[in-house]
């Protein structure tokens, strides 16, 4: 039971450190997909985790912040330029008229989480986070060999009476 326990947290750190955020020490950025330009693939509501790369290439789908939007932009990489990269949506007829840098770039898709903006909402309500509050105590509390501190349950001294 006790390797059990070390596997499955040794699982769930190897797994946070993989994806964690950049906002807590990490490498990934979490990006909750707005439009349709990377439609019929990447849709609105979906969630992508993008992570920084030393270099990118033809096909990749890769973030950047965009002075002319406003905003962090999720595009595929159409041309490879020496000042940056051409980009353009899967859904659109044209490219963008941002040609990012390198240092510009956020990072390359790593993961797609589809409709992955209703796991994000229902995994911060308050409410769920008092379930799996709950739920971590009641595992402690639980594990085999836990004691109560001060507390005596079901023993009694040899020839002791009442």
């Amino acid at each position: 039971m006790r390797l059990r326990i070390i596997v499955v947290l040794g699982a769930v750190l190897l797994l946070f450190a993989r994806f964690a955020p950049v906002g807590w020490g990490g490498s990934s950025h979490y990006l909750r997909i707005r439009g349709t330009s990377m439609e019929p693939n990447i849709s609105a509501g979906d969630v992508v985790v993008v992570r920084e790369q030393s270099s990118y290439q033809v096909g990749d789908v890769i973030a950047y912040r965009s002075e002319m939007a406003g905003a962090v932009v999720l595009h595929r990489v159409v041309a490879t330029l020496s000042d940056g990269y051409l980009l353009q949506g899967d859904n659109n007829s044209f490219v963008d008229r941002d040609l990012p840098s390198r240092t510009e770039v956020l990072g390359r898709k790593v993961l797609l989480i589809p409709r992955g903006e209703r796991l994000v909402a229902v995994m911060s309500a308050p409410w769920m986070l008092m379930l799996l509050s709950t739920g971590v105590v009641a595992t402690w509390f639980a594990r085999p060999g836990h004691r109560m501190r001060g507390r005596r349950v079901g023993r009694r001294r040899a020839g002791s009476f009442g």
